[in-house]
């Protein structure tokens, strides 16, 4: 998008009332206004192509994890299926739906922006994003976040919620 048109559409956001009971608009209107503090750009840029494309929430199932969860074995779960370290933003899908996921951006309710990196086998359950436990003010590095009992006990504690998501960037195509 050109940077004038962008700007201009920007600064409308600001007079931009989101529709109440749509959670993706509440959210991403508020982070686009900046009552999120500052937000990298490309993630600004996919939230912003959404609102302007009305884009409409489904609903989900969501749980989170975290490498700890599995005791003394937590190394192994450090790593995603696609061979990158599991951190807060990434998220996992179902084993049976990973051609449809993998690669994909989505916004996820409260939760906030993710991408698809990983899969678990659990479920054939199509919209199940499994979510890399988020960090806190005390644990914003990685190896804080990653040594952190406290975020494993809270992803163990979460379980299995209902949610809603949108698609900010559809999966890359697999050959």
């Amino acid at each position: 998008m050109h940077p004038i048109l962008a700007a201009g559409l920007l600064a409308g956001l600001t007079s931009l009332k989101p529709d109440p009971n749509n959670a993706f608009q509440k959210q991403a209107v508020a982070a686009l206004q900046g009552e999120w503090g500052p937000q990298p750009q490309w993630k600004l840029d996919m939230l912003f192509r959404a609102v302007i494309q009305d884009a409409k929430p489904e609903p989900c199932l969501v749980s989170l994890y975290h490498p700890r969860e599995a005791g003394g074995a937590w190394r192994t779960w450090a790593r995603t299926s696609t061979g990158t370290r599991v951190r807060p933003g990434v998220a996992s899908c179902t084993a049976a739906n990973w051609r449809r996921w993998a690669g994909a951006w989505l916004w996820i309710e409260d939760y906030g922006v993710c991408h698809v990196e990983d899969c678990f086998p659990e479920s054939s359950q199509p919209c199940w994003f499994d979510l890399a436990s988020p960090c806190t003010p005390q644990t914003l590095t990685y190896d804080a976040w990653v040594n952190s009992g406290e975020r494993a006990q809270y992803a163990r504690d979460f379980g299995l919620r209902r949610a809603s998501f949108v698609v900010l960037k559809g999966p890359e195509p697999r050959g």
